[in-house]
């Protein structure tokens, strides 16, 4: 057989469902069998939100010794899974699913499957935080929502959040790790810092606009903030530690002005705590000396009704530890005043979630008292609530009274 006669057998052979098209029986099978495998590594990735990441590794990154063996075999899974019809809108149209749906665990997979085949450091870090920011926005949409067990998928939402943080968090600590030698890769090295940087402010910002209407447990709103905190922080300190070691293309001015930013953010975010504590009738007091010092000490027994847990000490901590690092600042001792801003933003979050808990405690003592007011009102003027059993009859009693009839009168009414 010649080549051009085995030529034409081959192309003939490809147009025939026997030789080159698959059995419609066979990829529905397939296409079956890649959605139970989707589900039972989205239940790995829920399994690891309560055990840590250790089983997520091992599914989707293998450690690094094994990623460039593994990511070959993803690409070619997703290569595989695409040819059949319907999965790439099956994935566009999960990217607005929430929790509970029966697209979000397919959007949960498709982000992970995107994560392990991304070889970047940098590009890896970006994935995170935008992950991060989609589970931020599923927890506003659930809030605003009336679906059912919307605690439990607020909570599932706000998991899935922190796990993204801490997923950013050991990716700095991956790149940090990495030799910056030419100047391509210092540009990018301090891109994806002040990317961290811009979107921790953002999200932190978000989380203190929807803590007061969170139904999670507090812990859960808790520990996300200060996964963002953490990694906040963090980015400015691979900024600077990379600084110092020689290897950015980064001048001290900008390092200089990134950390003063962080603690203008925190001047900002004190005066707002003022602002809020004036609001709330709260004495926003507080001068600092030494910097530790507290002159407007409050009494030990009323702290939690002033502010809760010392919130007017705290912001003349804040803002006396805010001086230092600004002096630390001016003598360039960078990594000095970093620690100073973690020191900051740590006693920052505890004066928010005092306030917070004071809106709380003011508000339940405004109820109270209001129906206080309104008892009192009811049975100074003989009014009993409406549907009261009793009502009617009070009515009737007074009515009799009112009339001259008899106290023997009055009870025959009662009887009635």
């Amino acid at each position: 057989m010649d080549k051009d006669h085995l030529i034409k057998q081959l192309n003939t052979l490809k147009h025939k469902r026997a030789g080159g098209l698959a059995r419609q029986a066979w990829i529905a099978d397939a296409k079956k069998i890649i959605m139970q495998k989707a589900e039972e590594d989205c239940q790995i990735l829920q399994a690891s939100e309560t055990r840590g990441d250790k089983q997520l590794r091992l599914v989707f990154d293998m450690g690094r010794d094994w990623h460039r063996m593994f990511r070959p075999v993803v690409a070619m899974g997703l290569v595989v899974i695409m040819v059949f019809g319907g999965w790439i809108t099956s994935v566009g149209a999960s990217q607005n699913s929430l929790p509970g749906e029966a697209l979000y665990k397919l959007k949960l997979f498709s982000e992970q499957a995107q994560a392990a085949i991304t070889s970047s450091g940098e590009s890896k870090v970006k994935l995170h935080v935008e992950f991060a920011g989609r589970r931020l926005d599923e927890v506003a949409k659930l809030i605003d929502s009336s679906v059912l067990e919307k605690e439990q998928k607020v909570g599932q939402a706000v998991d899935g959040f922190k796990k993204q943080i801490d997923s950013v968090h050991e990716d700095l600590d991956n790149i940090k790790d990495k030799k910056v030698t030419k100047k391509k890769d210092s540009d990018k090295f301090v891109e994806v810092t002040k990317i961290v940087d811009k979107k921790a402010v953002e999200y932190q910002d978000a989380l203190d606009q929807t803590v007061d209407k969170v139904v999670v447990s507090k812990d859960k709103i808790k520990g996300a903030r200060e996964a963002v905190n953490e990694v906040e922080a963090k980015a400015v300190e691979v900024l600077v530690e990379k600084h110092l070691s020689g290897e950015l293309y980064i001048s001290e001015e900008e390092v200089s002005e990134t950390i003063q930013g962080k603690l203008d953010k925190a001047k900002q975010d004190i005066d707002q705590a003022k602002f809020q504590l004036d609001e709330l009738g709260r004495p926003a007091g507080g001068e600092a000396i030494d910097g530790d010092k507290i002159v407007n000490e409050e009494d030990e027994g009323s702290s939690q009704k002033e502010g809760g847990a010392g919130t007017v000490t705290q912001i003349g901590e804040v803002e006396g530890k805010i001086q230092q690092g600004e002096a630390l600042l001016q003598n360039k001792d960078y990594t000095g005043a970093m620690g100073k801003v973690k020191e900051v933003k740590t006693i920052t979050m505890e004066v928010k979630e005092g306030i917070a808990q004071t809106k709380i405690v003011m508000e339940e003592e405004n109820k109270a008292d209001a129906e206080q007011g309104l008892s009192a009102d009811g049975l100074s003027q003989g009014v009993v609530a409406p549907g009261s059993e009793t009502s009617s009859t009070t009515l009737k009693i007074e009515d009799g009274l009112l009339s001259g009839q008899s106290a023997t009168t009055t009870q025959e009414i009662i009887e009635e």
